[in-house]
This record gives C-alpha cells, sequence and structure tokens, in this order.
C-alpha cells in the first residue's frame, strides 16, 4: 500500500513538473513569434498621400518614417505616441512611447530592430531588458509627436 501511494505521489511530481516545462516551453514560443510578427509589423510601407511626412524625416531611414506613418494610421493614443531619438550605451536609439496603459513602449536600434520595451505594460516596467534606460539615455530629442486630437 505504502509504495503505491509514493508511486502515485511520484507520478503526480513528474506530471507537475512536465506541465511546468510545457507551459514555459509554449510561453517561450509564443513571445518568439510574437516579437518576429511585431518586428514585421513595424517595417510594413503605409503608402497614401494621407500618410506624407515633412521634408526634415527624408533623413532618417525608411523604416523610421514607415513606423511615423504607421503611427499616423492608428487611432490617437492616450497620451498620444511621441518618438524620441537618444543616445543609449553608445548607439543611436528611437524611443516610441506606450499607446496607453498597459502597451508596453518600444527602443529600435538604428536599423529599426527592437531592442526592448523601456516601460508600459501591465507593470508599467516594460519587459525589463533595458530597465536602465531611463537613466542612462543621453541627448535624447522628439522628433516626432502625435498632433491630432
Amino acid at each position: 500500500m505504502e509504495t503505491k501511494t509514493n508511486n502515485l505521489k511520484h507520478s503526480s511530481v513528474y506530471l507537475l513538473i512536465l506541465i511546468i516545462f510545457a507551459a514555459v516551453l509554449i510561453h517561450g514560443l509564443f513571445w518568439y513569434y510574437f516579437d518576429t510578427l511585431r518586428q514585421i509589423y513595424f517595417t510594413l510601407d503605409v503608402g497614401g498621400d494621407d500618410n506624407r511626412l515633412p521634408k526634415e524625416f527624408n533623413n532618417y531611414p525608411a523604416w523610421l518614417q514607415n513606423l511615423i506613418k504607421k503611427e499616423k494610421t492608428n487611432s490617437v493614443a492616450n497620451p498620444p505616441s511621441y518618438l524620441m531619438e537618444c543616445a543609449y550605451k553608445d548607439q543611436a536609439v528611437y524611443y516610441l512611447s506606450p499607446r496607453c496603459c498597459d502597451i508596453q513602449s518600444y527602443l529600435f536600434d538604428k536599423d529599426g530592430k527592437i531592442i526592448c520595451s523601456p516601460d508600459g505594460g501591465l507593470t508599467g516596467r516594460g519587459d525589463g531588458k533595458c530597465a536602465d534606460f531611463f537613466y542612462d539615455k543621453k541627448s535624447c530629442k522628439v522628433i516626432w509627436r502625435d498632433e491630432r486630437n
């Protein structure tokens, strides 16, 4: 009788470990594919006459111009979106503010690759990959602000 109880306990422990492992694996795959889809979304071109940018944006890379165009096609964020150019860890980066409450912000490198989410999200602290961004950023300037009402 005691052996059956011990076997049952061991089986339950193994099952629990298997469930936790599967959950971690699924979670990791979800975020990997989510990041990939998010990266694709930010690089898609949004054309049209309504999305023309002022000439000063001609000096910025195409991916950044497309990002601003895409933001202009979205509904107005609360607070309104803005984009900052900063120096962070000895490289040029671009910070896109969170759209609202539980939405994460995005920090892009000069090539348009998402580095991290410095703030926003459910905790307000982003994804935790660059928690030092707001302390270590330098020479920031707002290069675009959504002026729509």
